[in-house]
């Protein structure tokens, strides 16, 4: 089983790979993309996983 941090990393990943790819295609533009360079938000549906992985390991500490 995974632990928090390596859940995290991976989407920290995926997030670097969808910026890798933006900029490919459309330059340095400030356009809505899961990692941000000009604000450093998440997008909607990386913020949805993280709070998934937040509640999973808070809810496993629980039951310890």
């Amino acid at each position: 089983m995974a632990t928090k941090q390596e859940c995290e990393k991976a989407i920290d990943d995926v997030c670097k790979k969808c910026f890798e790819k933006h900029e490919l295609e459309y330059g340095h533009q400030p356009v809505n993309c899961a990692f941000r360079e000009f604000d450093n938000e998440d997008c909607p549906t990386v913020m949805a996983l993280k709070k998934l992985i937040q509640e999973h390991f808070d809810r496993k500490d629980d039951e310890i």
